[in-house]
């Protein structure tokens, strides 16, 4: 295969890459993205646990339950129009489950061209 860089070797490699002044704002959107994840997450856990929540905390500190699991799968894919998967069952902290939630609205949004 052919290097397609090989047709321009009057441009500086690092002029052949992408526009990279779009770089900041699109990781102050992902930052942005992760928040909004974080807020709700501790948002629906507070209301259903009806007790203060914080990033750090385990769900097995919050005494979560399979059924209140389920629930909270339920709003996250409701508020984001996303499948949790299984992989939301390996989060062991509310943050470990507002990162693999950010990871799949990241992924379901390339996947629709949105991103």
């Amino acid at each position: 295969m052919r290097d397609p860089f090989s047709m321009m070797p009057d441009v500086p490699l690092d002029h052949r890459c992408a526009d990279t002044r779009f770089l900041p704002s699109l990781a102050q959107n992902m930052d942005d993205d992760m928040e909004d994840t974080r807020r709700t997450i501790l948002g629906i856990l507070e209301r259903k646990t009806g007790k203060p929540v914080r990033p750090e905390d385990t769900f097995a500190t919050l005494q979560i339950d399979s059924l209140l699991m389920a629930e909270l799968a339920y709003e996250i894919e409701q508020a984001y129009g996303i499948h949790t998967g299984e992989g939301m069952l390996d989060c062991e902290t509310v943050e470990d489950l507002a990162r693999y939630i950010g990871h799949v609205r990241q992924s379901s949004a390339e996947a629709r061209g949105t991103r």
